[in-house]
């Protein structure tokens, strides 16, 4: 029996227990008909031989052919996916055009005894309906303009560069921890040799790294297949914790390799029993998870114009870290953008809580760090594990670039704890943040005015959401997102 999808609100009373969609999984994983289910009449590679068949040697025999393939296809179906489906069980099938693949299917589950429909025009009816409703219909809701993608406000700022013939060069350390997600409460990852949960941190410990070498190496291996530039990896301060730096490179192949490393890490955990977790703070009394960006800026010779022959650096450096400084309290939600992101900004717990640059000192939110001149750079230490990269690039080069462009002074860099001096401080919670980076000055010289206005709207609405959610249990909504 045909059915015919009048509308896309049919969908949603569809005369169906469940929706088989009879194409191949590649056809199926392009798109398909909302809430369908993929039990392909044919393979790729069936539907490919058949159709070379059909078209270049004898049609006849074509069908003859690929009826044997159905007929073996959907038995396995009827063996496994359908084997439990009762007497009173509705399905309806639809393939390309509604034409044999689906029909085929549908003569055997009628043949069984089951109430069996087959969509009329099959996914090219469904298809056309789309398109009309988008393109040919008045929309009955108000579209909001979304500036581009994620990426677009860093690739401005790189073309300024590129105009004063500069390029920058950036590099990052990534801190994740291990997990084992497997109940209802977060818990430290095991040993992989003893099967003993971790009890303590390994900081700097080659015990550790050995007890997860297997799972390193093969993150070493997938980063090389990949083209990501993984260098050290080290055990860090917090229980399953470790860190792994990506190379200094162009900056927007930093980003796009920050960003696919995340992905690549948290697959990977999986493969090997565990979870990778890049929240700021996965556990409240244990260590966060930051993202530090490393960068300078190379002139059309190729000369670093931050370096000055010595320790100290140029003018250019400095008036970067004066820009970076000025636009650090109102961007906090860009490098802390979640409710789990707060936990990791409070005194002493490693990561910067206000606008603090300092010479080789790690409690400052800019690092200048030592070594030979060529090499001298700024590290910004604020950002946590849960961050945009490409937004994270955005705001820290544009506050640099703004720095530079307008000459800034920064303050005496300082000497010992940040912690204890008396500074321009982050926005200590979510909703300050917000109101923060909506309405600063000057961040809006230098991020379109659209991207302000869209991520506001985002973080208001994630706030809402969350405010229902216990901190112990904000893990499972960040766990694989962040």
């Amino acid at each position: 029996m045909k059915f015919t999808l009048a509308d896309l609100r049919s969908l949603n009373d569809l005369p169906a227990d469940t929706v088989i969609d009879a194409r191949s999984p590649s056809e199926f994983a392009e798109d398909h008909v909302p809430g369908a289910i993929n039990l392909p009449s044919l393979s790729d590679a069936e539907r490919a031989e058949v159709g070379t068949i059909y078209v270049q040697d004898d049609r006849f025999k074509a069908r003859k052919i690929g009826a044997a393939y159905v007929a073996c296809n959907v038995a396995g179906y009827l063996q496994n996916e359908l084997a439990n489906k009762p007497g009173g069980w509705r399905p309806m099938v639809y393939c390309w055009r509604g034409g044999q693949r689906s029909n085929a299917f549908a003569t055997i589950l009628h043949q069984i005894g089951w109430r069996v429909r087959v969509l009329d025009g099959g996914y090219r009816a469904y298809r056309r309906l789309v398109v009309q409703r988008l393109y040919d219909n008045t929309l009955p809701i108000r579209p909001v303009l979304l500036d581009g993608n994620t990426g677009t406000a860093k690739t401005r700022l790189l073309a300024l560069l590129a105009e004063r013939g500069w390029q920058v060069i950036a590099a990052t350390e990534l801190e994740f921890t291990l997990v084992d997600d497997s109940g209802e409460a977060l818990r430290h990852v095991r040993d992989p040799r003893s099967g003993r949960r971790l009890e303590a941190p390994g900081i700097l410990s080659m015990a550790q790294m050995d007890a997860f070498d297997p799972f390193l190496t093969a993150l070493y291996e997938a980063c090389a297949a990949m083209g990501i530039p993984a260098q050290t990896a080290t055990s860090e301060a917090g229980i399953g914790q470790f860190e792994v730096t990506l190379d200094h490179q162009d900056a927007l192949r930093a980003a796009d390799d920050t960003w696919l490393f995340k992905t690549l890490i948290k697959g990977l955990a999986h493969r090997h029993g565990f979870s990778a977790s890049f929240m700021a703070k996965p556990f409240s009394n244990d260590a966060g998870n930051g993202m530090h960006l490393h960068f300078s800026v190379l002139d059309g010779d190729g000369r670093n114009v931050f370096d000055d022959g010595g320790a100290k650096g140029t003018d250019t450096l400095r008036a970067a870290v004066a820009g970076c400084l000025a636009a650090l309290p109102a961007s906090t939600l860009v490098f802390a953008p979640h409710a789990n992101s707060y936990a990791r900004l409070v005194p002493g717990s490693h990561a910067p809580i206000s606008a603090a640059w300092a010479y080789e000192n790690r409690t400052a939110a800019l690092r200048i760090p030592g070594g030979p001149p060529a090499a001298r750079r700024i590290e910004h230490r604020a950002a946590g594990g849960d961050i945009n990269p490409y937004l994270s690039f955005a705001t820290i080069l544009g506050a640099a670039i703004t720095g530079v462009e307008e000459g800034m002074e920064p303050p005496d860099p300082i000497t010992g704890n940040a912690y204890e001096h008396d500074l321009p401080r982050m926005a200590s919670d979510w909703e300050a943040a917000i109101d923060r980076f909506e309405g600063d000055p000057l961040l809006a010289t230098f991020l379109p005015r659209e991207l302000i206005a869209n991520l506001v709207m985002t973080k208001r609405q994630e706030l809402r959401l969350m405010r229902d959610i216990a901190p112990e249990a904000q893990w499972k909504t960040y766990l694989e997102t962040v």
